[in-house]
């Protein structure tokens, strides 16, 4: 019998990840929250269940037979590492703690995380509520320009930028939903170069953040100079994501650089780049993640 994989999210940007797991042999079990989803018609078979729903992952892999599991694989938004953390402990796989996938999620875990790694990041205030935001912005000038984001927001959602002055006196949403939890993040605005690192075993790659084009290593010598690579590469063990591929917002300022994000999910700089000079990185991807 082929070797089972349970496979979580099957929209049409993972169909790719999906085909080539197939064709290398597995048995694909496919799970998603829409029974009309392309890669569920595709799958060897499908499960309705949505990558947060535990009990229906749990309920997948007893139905399907939890000793036949060979790995668990999501190439989906990066929520989906939270359950395919979940349910690989269950079957027994190895895949990195579940507190640690939090933490890369929450901005409020993990620019303290940064920091405790020696990794500088912009100067952060953590603001609970309106009061809390005032409070801090008091302390600068109006001139000086923020960044304001929620603690699991993703562009564009509740991300607000501007003037202390201006900042205060925008439309914030102050509710709780799924990208603002508990706290936004208030950080002073860094001027730098920005930079898309994307960093895996072995190597890396460099991406202008604003173009998407490959740019050298010999093009940004600070991150030589302020030991970016290994820093990044110890955080990396630390969380047990060694083997993954990690991307890293950067900027790269005049006297130095800070970190700004940390993601999960497949790289689209990195994978147009390739694709478009003929290099197969759906391959590469699931030569990491699952092997051959």
């Amino acid at each position: 019998m082929k070797p089972k994989i349970l496979f979580l999210g099957c929209n049409y940007n993972e169909i790719p990840y999906l085909e080539n797991l197939q064709e290398r042999g597995f048995y694909v079990v496919a799970t998603d929250v829409n029974p009309d989803a392309p890669g569920m018609k595709m799958a060897n078979s499908a499960v309705i269940c949505g990558y947060n729903d535990y009990d229906g992952l749990e309920s997948a892999i007893m139905t399907e037979g939890p000793d036949e599991f060979y790995s668990v694989f999501t190439a989906s938004a990066q929520f989906a590492h939270l359950g395919a953390s979940y349910i690989s402990k269950k079957l027994g796989i190895t895949y990195p703690a579940i507190d640690n996938i939090r933490a890369c999620l929450n901005k409020k875990s993990f620019y303290p995380l940064f920091q405790e790694n020696g990794i500088a990041i912009p100067e952060t205030r953590y603001i609970r509520n309106f009061t809390d935001l005032k409070r801090a912005l008091s302390d600068y000038s109006d001139e000086t320009d923020f960044y304001l984001k929620s603690d699991y927001s993703k562009n564009p959602n509740h991300i607000y930028t501007g003037k202390s002055s201006s900042l205060i006196k925008q439309d914030i949403q102050w509710t709780t939903d799924r990208y603002f939890q508990e706290y936004y993040i208030l950080q002073k605005t860094y001027e730098g170069y920005g930079v898309r690192l994307n960093l895996f075993p072995n190597g890396y790659e460099l991406y202008d953040f604003e173009t998407a084009k490959p740019i050298r290593i010999e093009d940004c010598p600070e991150i030589e100079e302020y030991k970016i690579l290994e820093l990044l590469g110890k955080l990396s063990e630390k969380l047990g994501m060694q083997n993954w591929l990690l991307k890293f917002d950067v900027l790269l300022g005049k006297e130095g650089y800070v970190v700004l994000d940390i993601g999960m999910d497949p790289p689209s700089r990195m994978k147009k780049n390739w694709e478009e000079n003929g290099r197969n990185f759906v391959d590469f991807y699931l030569d990491l993640y699952i092997g051959t």
